[in-house]
């Protein structure tokens, strides 16, 4: 019932008129099939935290080596990204829309208790600066690495601007200050396509 309504949601956008669609899609492919999880993805900018990625801002964070264990994006990748407690990663500016309505990832953390915060960073039309949370990733339990669930950046992104057409964002972890940090990898945003 959910996939429906946000199917035709985008179907009821997508007519609406002198709706321009700027954003280019980038490449995408299937990072998460081994789990079962067959959707396109395409990487966020820097999202493998190799060296040759693109440069995200930290604090109290920095690559580390280490990668999740599926080596999703490449068979060659080491590194990941450590988020010391109280740190944050705001990874670079790229352009979103109607049809980029969520995002997956790896996480670990180290310690049994904490929390994961991510929050989409815009600005409005208008030209104000906007921040709002998208969602939490909770320590489950597991240990090691393990997939996100499917983080809903659409219910974060404003209506009003979103029926522009596009807009450019960045996102925001921000580890909790209990022990033990968070390493995260792998950040993939999953492309609604219009067929």
């Amino acid at each position: 019932m959910i996939k429906r309504l946000l199917t035709l949601s985008a179907i009821a956008f997508a007519a609406l008129p002198g709706v321009a669609h700027a954003c280019t899609q980038p490449e995408t492919s299937q990072p998460f099939a081994l789990l079962a999880d067959t959707a396109d993805y395409w990487l966020a900018p820097g999202g493998s935290f190799e060296s040759n990625s693109a440069a995200w801002t930290l604090t109290k964070a920095a690559p580390v080596d280490d990668n999740e264990p599926y080596f999703v994006h490449g068979k060659g990748d080491k590194q990941a990204l450590a988020i010391q407690p109280g740190g944050q990663a705001v990874s670079p500016a790229f352009c979103v829309d109607s049809r980029n309505p969520t995002l997956r990832l790896f996480a670990r953390k180290s310690g049994l208790l904490g929390g994961l915060k991510l929050d989409l960073l815009y600005t409005n039309s208008d030209g104000r600066y906007s921040e709002r949370t998208t969602g939490y990733l909770l320590q489950s339990g597991l240990t090691g690495w393990t997939p996100s669930p499917l983080i809903d950046l659409a219910a974060a992104m404003p209506p009003g601007q979103m029926a522009k057409g596009d807009m450019t964002v960045r996102l925001r972890f921000s580890a909790g200050l209990e022990s033990g940090g968070w390493a995260i990898d792998d950040v993939y945003v999953d492309p609604f396509k219009f067929d």
